[in-house]
């Protein structure tokens, strides 16, 4: 009797686990808690189509004489407002920006899901090329955290001019290991995002950035990544949380996307 009882208890552990995961994976915000104007920034409110047909909302970020412009994918939580930020950065290094919001975050239509987050980026990439008229090999595909996983399957399938990716890990099943190590594996296999078999793929230089003090991601796991990347790749430990990384780093951030961009877009321009 009392190992039926411990078994029910263990099933019903696991099911409630089962059923936060998506909570874990996603966790969406509506609001929109900081606007482009509280920094002075110029931006354009727009929505575009995914490949399902739900509009997804995007904030474009001009900038005069652009370097380049950066698509930016972020992270599992929040919507675009809290990425605002670094639009401002990217301002300061004269680059342009798109920074657009998964299907069921902020303004945009649907619920989230792993092929849909692709999906998405991939709109936001038809976007910048059909529409503003960018060449491929202008743009810069930027991801962050689970934004690294899209940015990744992203690079795979066109060629960006360069890719950043920052706080990275090698797949979800990984991620989740590394938290809930007593997790059964079978539970984990609902999102993959399994960017340690993608990364090989990609069709473009590519730059890593991690901190050790990184609680969200193993620092081990950015390293494993960086290690299957092809050539020409770098990367850069930062300092600070997985959060305010970009903010803590300060110059050891921006001058590193700075170096990069120089030596592998702007290199062999007149």
């Amino acid at each position: 009797m009392k190992r039926c009882v411990e078994a029910a208890v263990l099933i019903l552990l696991m099911l409630v686990f089962y059923g936060c995961l998506s909570s874990l994976v996603y966790h969406p915000d509506k609001e929109i808690s900081f606007t482009p104007q509280e920094l002075g920034l110029e931006h354009e409110d727009l929505y575009m189509a995914s490949a399902n047909g739900k509009m997804i909302n995007a904030w474009f970020f001009p900038c005069e004489n652009a370097r380049a412009v950066v698509l930016f994918c972020h992270g599992n939580a929040g919507n675009i407002s809290d990425r605002v930020s670094q639009a401002w950065m990217f301002h300061k290094l004269e680059l342009s920006t798109l920074l657009f919001d998964y299907q069921g975050f902020g303004q945009s239509q649907g619920r989230p899901s792993e092929q849909g987050t692709f999906d998405d980026a991939r709109a936001a990439w038809n976007y910048l090329v059909q529409e503003k008229g960018f060449p491929p090999d202008r743009i810069i595909v930027f991801g962050k955290s689970l934004g690294v996983a899209v940015a990744i399957e992203l690079a795979t399938q066109i060629e960006p001019g360069l890719l950043f990716v920052d706080s990275s890990f090698t797949s979800t099943k990984d991620v989740a290991k590394a938290h809930y190590p007593w997790a059964p594996g079978f539970l984990l296999h609902r999102w993959k995002y399994d960017s340690l078999s993608r990364i090989p793929n990609v069709q473009a230089p590519v730059c890593f950035f991690h901190s050790k003090r990184d609680e969200v991601i193993p620092f081990k796991q950015g390293k494993a990544l960086f290690d299957a990347a092809p050539e020409p790749k770098a990367f850069v430990e930062i300092t600070g949380s997985h959060n305010d990384g970009f903010m803590t780093s300060g110059r050891l951030y921006t001058d590193a996307v700075d170096s990069f961009i120089k030596m592998h877009m702007e290199k062999n321009e007149s």
